[in-house]
């Protein structure tokens, strides 16, 4: 997959194929999303244009919204990945700075045909342009290239959005996040180094950094798989503040490999999330906390399937 980020006033970008894209932030890639994607490589199947995700770097919001500090589901490395396992020729940036939240809508239509957009599979609800002026209305009236518009995908008579996601998230649930993204949802990062407490109890735990943008569940205990090194344990994750050591003020992700042996600091490690054990909680004593970690581990092992 050939990635290329286009800025404005940048000089020309070269595009050796006609392309049909989808456009939009595609935070999660979820269903909804998905259904953009299956358009794409449909026309692609009938054609001989190539397919493209069309995106925005940073959020859009930062600008429109002045939001600094946004969380996302998926950060760009992340996205990236899946595109290219969902198999897209072209990974489009732009580069959204107040230049490119500047154009007009005809501006606009203009630098998608400058790349070669012959087709462009877009969401009900797509906006651009200036002040959000541009939308499927606007996209359907113009000439430059064709359109599909997508019509909204929904679970359980809601629509699937990424702001649906977030709000499952917050509470918890962990399995309607998954429903919605059509897989768990998975956090990575690097292990770094903690107190050690965990390993002194029987317990040992990665301590996982993860980018700063990182949107992460509820704090409580989850049942979830953890890979590494091409291997996939089953996994207890919490997400909290270590109450019953008093020692974190800063939200924290820690996870318990069941039946790994070995040293994981500074690897790379994929945490996804499969179930919700139980909410964090202050224990009395540390034979408290060493027991319900038995049993937390227990409920893990009857959950989770072996890795394949």
């Amino acid at each position: 997959m050939e990635i290329i980020t286009v800025k404005i006033h940048a000089g020309e970008i070269v595009i050796p194929d006609d392309l049909c894209a989808c456009i939009g932030y595609f935070d999660g890639m979820h269903i909804g999303h998905q259904s953009l994607f299956h358009q794409v490589f449909q026309v692609c199947k009938q054609s001989a244009l190539r397919s493209a995700l069309i995106t925005f770097d940073p959020d859009p919001w930062t600008i429109t919204k002045k939001q600094q500090e946004l969380k996302h589901l998926m950060t760009m490395k992340q996205r990236i990945a899946y595109g290219e396992a969902f198999g897209f020729a072209y990974w489009i940036i732009l580069h959204f700075d107040e230049a490119m939240a500047s154009l007009s809508v005809s501006a606009f239509h203009a630098l998608l045909k400058s790349l070669r957009v012959k087709v462009l599979v877009s969401g009900f609800d797509f906006h651009y342009a200036h002040f959000g002026a541009g939308n499927c209305d606007t996209l359907q009236k113009q000439r430059d290239f064709d359109v599909i518009i997508c019509k909204e995908v929904k679970l359980l008579d809601e629509k699937i959005s990424s702001t649906r996601i977030e709000q499952a998230l917050d509470h918890g649930d962990v399995e309607l996040a998954a429903a919605l993204l059509g897989r768990p949802f998975c956090v990575e990062g690097i292990v770094v180094h903690g107190r050690g407490l965990g390993r002194t109890i029987g317990f040992p735990t990665a301590n996982l950094r993860c980018e700063k943008e990182q949107y992460l569940p509820a704090s409580g205990v989850y049942a979830g798989y953890a890979e590494v090194g091409g291997e996939r344990y089953r996994a207890i994750l919490n997400i909290g503040h270590n109450p019953t050591f008093n020692l974190k003020e800063q939200l924290s992700l820690e996870v318990h490999l069941l039946g790994f042996s070995g040293d994981l600091y500074d690897r790379h490690l994929t945490v996804s999330f499969y179930d919700y054990l139980r909410d964090e909680k202050k224990f009395a004593s540390q034979d408290a906390l060493i027991e319900q970690l038995k049993q937390d581990q227990m409920r893990a092992i009857a959950l989770l399937h072996m890795p394949e």
